[in-house]
């Protein structure tokens, strides 16, 4: 396989949806609230270049507010992408390419959170080799 060199060359923000949750009750004094969310990681590619795409949704009605986020981030390679197998194009945009734009993400969901006059919400580390490796199993076992 041909040694790959990339470069980070923009981050944008595609879509925020925010709204507050009118019926949220607040905790107790010493209770914290559990926000879950989930997360999508798509790709495109073009030529030397991939636009890696994330996307975070948080909604329940035991958080304070519903917030889905989607950002993009482009990325150039020093080949043209078809010189490489889809599922090596796959596995860097998963797992490097997500791995660099998800403090961007991380950042404008904690100054988001911050201007809606919460706490900031600062996401936890995401371990995207995980994410990436449980993708691949579930898609071995529906094709099964």
């Amino acid at each position: 396989m041909k040694k790959y060199q990339f470069s980070f060359a923009d981050f944008k923000i595609l879509q925020v949806n925010f709204s507050v949750n009118r019926g949220f009750t607040p905790p107790e004094k010493n209770e914290s609230v559990e926000i879950g969310s989930s997360i999508n990681i798509g790709h495109e590619e073009e030529a030397n270049q991939l636009q890696v795409f994330l996307t975070v949704t948080f909604d329940s009605e035991h958080v304070p507010f519903d917030l889905s986020i989607e950002c993009v981030g482009l990325f150039t390679f020093n080949e043209r992408l078809d010189e490489y197998e889809a599922d090596f194009i796959e596995e860097i945009a998963s797992v490097n390419c997500a791995a660099i734009i998800f403090p961007y993400l991380r950042e404008t969901v904690a100054d988001l959170t911050r201007r809606a006059g919460f706490p900031p919400l600062h996401l936890p580390p995401v371990n995207f080799v995980e994410i990436f490796k449980r993708s691949k199993q579930s898609n071995k076992e529906s094709s099964i």
